[in-house]
């Protein structure tokens, strides 16, 4: 059959362990599905009931990349085949709809056409070409989407492709980008193509590839094909060598290796190893990282922390013998790991290593829990004299989601500003966290990882822009050819950016198109979450001047909260509401306070201002008359609109804000811990039994899943002159616990039980930044002094020590030197558990000795987590911070320091009665 040709030009114009081994499972899978698909997407089949009309659709390019440069040329077109065969069993008439739609699904182009009596197994083949103007507009993500009816039987069949800026030949050492995963030759195309610099990996590098069979007795062959081709694609490799082969692991008594990815039994076997890696490949590789996730007792390393340091030992002065210019990377793990096991208190191995990497995987956006474990990492590494830092595993598991595309050039600027060297994403081509899909089809994030890598290599980092602001974030970098450039954005909506420009200015979205206009030397251009590129080639003084003064418009321009009451009602004389300024210049405005019911207030408006960037103001409303809650509830509604000095007064609010205010604090009093709440009926009660109290950071399904039936909490606290007094009623339908003092692995925060945290600002060497830092509101905070967990095990109530002044932020590991946290030997604590009516009590004495830096004279900060774990691990917890309206989230103000919470900011008051 002769093909139908359709051409498109001249149209008018119109995309913890087991989650790590699923991870790593993960590159194997991708690898085997990259090797096994065609150049096209190839349309899902339903094995019960074929289609009628079978399609495939592929592209002129095997990868679906296209270069700019190349389409604009007009040397070349996006062309696209489209092959429709009729397996119905007889003549179909077939009708074609088809769209082609940019990242935002906004139309580009339409068409439609019908192609009668198509014999059965006959195909029917045709294409369409795509030209950079006037068709595709520029760079960007594209999907072109087909509707067919045929049979009676309607079929959507797509397939998408990329147009990006064409990277620059040759090595880039000290690039900030690069990809971690198990590459094939597709792979190498696809990365060399989207500008990455770096892979790192461990397909056919690891120990157990090059060592199998014994000891000595190496087999180079996919080490060497893989430095071939990263130096074939202009890539530099960083070799991953870890996992021990079977003859190295430690065994059982029946001679069996305990788990598929393990630690060597001798580490002298593993120094062995990498002294012959870095021999063999000296003058062709230089960098070189130690394990991969070796988490103490984790899917890597069923050993002890002791163990990886010992390794660090042995094997540093072997390397550097076989090669003295190799640089040796040790953690591989995240900030934890850093800080808990190779920086450990008094058992440090900081001289063992050259640099550090880190792995910073979270929750949320990227400038919460990312940039807060990527400063972190830095933080701790320079502190113990190591001042590069890598971040060898980063990414999100978003699939399709457009987040993906917005989430990665933020994230390498964020990782700029926070200090590390080189971030390798992972992963190139998987269905739930890659650039591409299984397949290498692309993803939207394949092509803003194209245009960031494009707009910041060859860059160095001049300036955090908005170091104040938790809304506004932006940096300059300057390359080396003397451009200048900027990234700004948003978390905070939708707005406009106004600068003032000078020669060579221009603007750019995050798919790398101009965007913008310039009217009388004044730039206007959107800001949002999605970033906008800022590139001159005048005087970096004048453009950071103008950066940094520029008019941000359209989004919140303060953050607002409602400070809890730190005193029963009737001694209560106003509603606080702290203001902040999250914009890049002062703000001036005012506040209105909608009281509870029944409520009425001496005064309800404010003004505020002029706060300069970052800066807060606490704004005193007066109560004329207040109504006690007897549940302690105290729902109140906050607006703000901001002064504009050169607008009249605005009309309406532009800000509003609802949260439910509670009296937080510890009555006086000495209940006895027996496991019976009677005698706390003197203390004020708090109940966390509603949605607002879940953790924003718990994992999604168990989030969806809530209900109070599932848990729940009243919590209570009283003092006395010598202790601190903590009580809660936990409705659980299941409790599961593990005893620590039977299993020293086991610790409290994974099982059910109680976290209470204190926050006291306490001079103390381990908080790596101070408040008076710039950007200290913004990142990672050291917000808490001391911290506990309560739970009740199979061996009875336990009371954990997780941190004090003098512990540090550091978790508890056996093998680690005795800092003083663990169980706390006669504790007055007292856990009692009733299965029939699913309730938990929890009482708990916490001496002042304990406390030391506690002054009851002043409010103190205070919070706590219930942990909820039905199976085999923890599946979500509740929060008091979150529940009381606290918006910021933190690594460091709960155990373990590699979960995200709500920080701990919460004033909590002392007082002698309720009443």
């Amino acid at each position: 059959m002769v093909p139908f040709k359709i051409s498109c030009c001249g149209l008018p114009r119109v995309g913890n362990e087991r989650r790590l081994l699923m991870r790593f499972l993960l590159v194997v899978l991708v690898a085997f599905s990259a090797t096994a698909s065609a150049f096209g997407q190839q349309p899902s089949q339903s094995a019960e009931a074929p289609k009628k009309l079978a399609v495939t659709i592929t592209s002129n390019d095997p990868l679906n990349l296209f270069f700019e440069d190349e389409l604009a040329s007009g040397s070349k077109a996006v062309t696209l085949s489209v092959t429709a065969t009729n397996n119905s069993g007889g003549p179909l008439n077939v009708s074609y709809s088809w769209s082609l739609v940019d990242y935002r699904d906004r139309i580009l182009k339409r068409y439609k056409f019908r192609r009668n009596d198509l014999p059965d197994k006959e195909t029917d083949k045709w294409f369409v070409n795509f030209h950079l103007d006037p068709d595709l507009k520029g760079k960007g993500f594209f999907r072109f989407k087909l509707r067919t009816s045929a049979g009676g039987e309607d079929s959507d069949w797509e397939l998408a492709f990329a147009v990006i800026p064409k990277p620059a030949p040759g090595l880039r050492e000290n690039s900030m980008f690069g990809i971690a995963c198990g590459p094939d030759d597709k792979a190498f195309e696809a990365m060399k193509r989207i500008g990455a610099r770096w892979l790192r990996t461990d397909a056919g590098c690891s120990w157990y590839n090059c060592e199998s069979e014994g000891k000595g007795k190496f087999n180079w062959t996919g080490f060497d094909n893989l430095v071939a081709k990263c130096k074939e694609h202009d890539l530099m490799l960083l070799p991953i060598l870890d996992y021990a082969p079977e003859w190295a692991k430690p065994k059982d008594a029946q001679g069996k290796s305990f788990q598929y990815l393990d630690a060597p039994e001798k580490v002298e076997d593993y120094a062995d190893f990498v002294a012959a890696v870095v021999e063999r490949y000296a003058g062709k590789l230089k960098y070189y990282e130690l394990w991969n996730e070796p988490y103490v007792m984790g899917w890597t390393w069923r050993n002890t922390a002791q163990h990886y340091r010992d390794l660090l030992k042995v094997t540093y002065p072997k390397a550097k013998q076989a090669d003295p210019n190799c640089v040796l990377i040790a953690s591989a793990g995240s900030a934890s790991h850093l800080q808990d096991v190779v920086f450990a208190e008094g058992a440090s191995v900081a001289e063992c290593f050259d640099e550090a990497s880190t792995h910073t995987y979270g929750v949320g956006p990227p400038e919460g829990d990312f940039f807060g474990k990527a400063e972190h990492s830095v933080l701790v590494a320079k502190k113990h004299g190591k001042q590069v830092v890598w971040c060898t595993e980063q990414g999100w598991q978003l699939w399709d989601s457009l987040e993906l595309a917005k989430w990665v050039p933020r994230t390498y600027v964020l990782g700029k500003i926070a200090g590390l060297r080189t971030i390798t994403w992972f992963t190139l081509a998987s269905e739930d966290m890659g650039l591409f899909k299984p397949g290498y089809i692309p993803r939207a994030a394949a092509v803003s990882y194209a245009v960031c890598a494009s707009m910041l290599e060859d860059t160095v980092l001049v300036e955090d822009l908005y170091p104040h602001s938790r809304y506004i974030y932006g940096a300059l970098f300057k390359r080396q050819d003397g451009r200048k450039v900027a990234v700004v954005w948003t978390t905070a909506g939708r707005g406009t950016l106004r600068m003032r420009v000078g020669q060579g200015v221009k603007a750019f979205d995050m798919m790398g198109n101009p965007v913008g206009r310039v009217v009388k030397d004044v730039l206007e251009a959107p800001i949002s979450d999605e970033v906008l590129y800022l590139t001159s080639d005048g005087d970096q003084a004048v453009f950071l001047g103008n950066l940094k003064a520029a008019e941000i418009s359209g989004i919140d321009p303060v953050s607002v909260f409602v400070k809890p009451f730190t005193a029963p009602i009737p001694q209560t004389a106003s509603i606080n509401v702290q203001v902040t300024n999250e914009m890049n210049a002062p703000v001036s405005g005012e506040v209105m306070v909608k009281p509870p019911k029944g409520w009425t207030m001496a005064k309800d408006r404010l003004e505020f201002g002029p706060l300069q960037p970052g800066a807060s103001t606490v704004l005193s409303f007066p109560v004329r008359q207040a109504l006690v809650s007897p549940d302690n509830r105290y729902p109140v509604t906050v607006y703000a609109a901001r002064k504009f000095t050169n607008l009249p007064w605005q009309v309406g609010w532009n800000f509003k804000q609802e949260q439910t205010l509670c009296v937080v604090a510890a009555v006086k009093g000495a209940p006895k811990i027996d496991g019976n709440l009677d005698d706390w009926s003197s203390a004020i009660p708090i109940a966390m039994d509603s949605r607002d109290f879940v953790s924003p950071y718990a994992p999604e399904p168990y989030r969806k899943a809530w209900t109070s039936g599932n848990l729940s909490a009243v919590v209570y606290t009283m003092w006395d002159e010598e202790n601190f007094y903590f009580a809660a009623r936990v409705s659980d339908n299941l409790h599961s616990q593990t005893s620590f003092a039977e299993n020293p692995y086991a610790l409290p925060f994974d099982g059910d039980s109680i976290q209470i945290a204190f926050g006291v600002d306490a001079e103390d060497p381990h908080k790596l930044k101070k408040p008076s830092d710039p950007g200290y509101r913004r990142g990672l905070i050291f917000d808490t002094d001391y911290e506990y967990a309560l739970s009740l095990t199979p061996k009875g109530p336990e009371l954990f020590r997780l941190h004090t002044p003098e512990t540090g932020y550091q978790t508890f590991y056996p093998t680690n030197p005795d800092i003083g946290l663990g169980l706390i030997p006669n504790a007055k604590l007292a856990v009692v558990r009733d299965d029939v009516k699913e309730v938990t009590i929890y009482e708990a004495a916490i001496p002042w000795s304990e406390l030391k830096l506690v002054d009851r004279s002043k409010p103190v900060r205070f919070s706590c987590l219930i942990n909820d774990r039905d199976k085999e691990r923890k599946e979500g917890w509740l929060e008091l911070g979150a529940g009381l309206g606290v918006k910021k989230g933190n690594h460091l103000s709960f155990s373990p320091s590699w979960v995200f919470t709500t920080a701990n900011l919460i004033e909590w008051g002392f007082v002698e009665k309720a009443q």
